[in-house]
């Protein structure tokens, strides 16, 4: 009997394989680790150095909003600030 030993790489279970009779011989689950909880509660207390990120993203985002507000009004107060005349490029001319 020549048996072949296979591995998941998805969910790392054990599957013997006998090649000469075609059929699974044996199929062992993968022990999950218990999760401890505890851990968990000390993942969470970081969370705010994602919030102070998120927060601080939000403001530049603001910031950037608001010159692009004032540019605008600035340029439609006065268009010849523009500068350079206006080709319109659909003209074949």
């Amino acid at each position: 009997m020549s048996v072949i030993e296979l591995k998941c790489p998805t969910c790392k279970s054990t599957i013997m394989y006998d090649d000469v009779a075609g059929k699974i011989v044996e199929h062992k689950a993968h022990e999950q680790p218990k999760t401890d909880f505890g851990a968990f509660l000390k993942a969470q207390k970081t969370r705010p150095a994602w919030d102070d990120k998120f927060q601080k993203a939000r403001d530049e985002d603001a910031r950037r909003k608001q010159e692009r507000e004032e540019l605008f009004k600035k340029v439609s107060e006065n268009p010849e600030d523009l500068g350079g005349d206006y080709q319109n490029p659909l003209t074949w001319d």
